[in-house]
């Protein structure tokens, strides 16, 4: 028990370390490493976490753009006064 417990926690650094040079990546780079990896990874393998950490920062990179574009709305009705 003790062992798997280790093993999680050194998988549990790997996957955030992971995540973090994902962040870094330039959208160029995160698009291309999303279509190389392949589209029905078997569930828990590499490939299918990879494709979810890769999926998971491109969709918070569209969801960022789109709340940068949006005007707050108090800014819109105070114009009318």
């Amino acid at each position: 028990m003790q062992k798997a417990a280790e093993l999680l926690y050194v998988l549990g650094d790997h996957i955030d370390a992971i995540k973090s040079h994902i962040i870094r990546m330039d959208d160029l780079t995160l698009n291309a490493l999303f279509t190389s990896l392949p589209s029905k990874a078997p569930a828990g393998t590499a490939e299918m976490v990879m494709l979810l950490l890769v999926h998971r920062e491109m969709e918070s990179r569209s969801t960022r753009r789109q709340v940068n574009n949006v005007l707050p709305f108090h800014t819109a009705q105070a114009d009318r006064h």
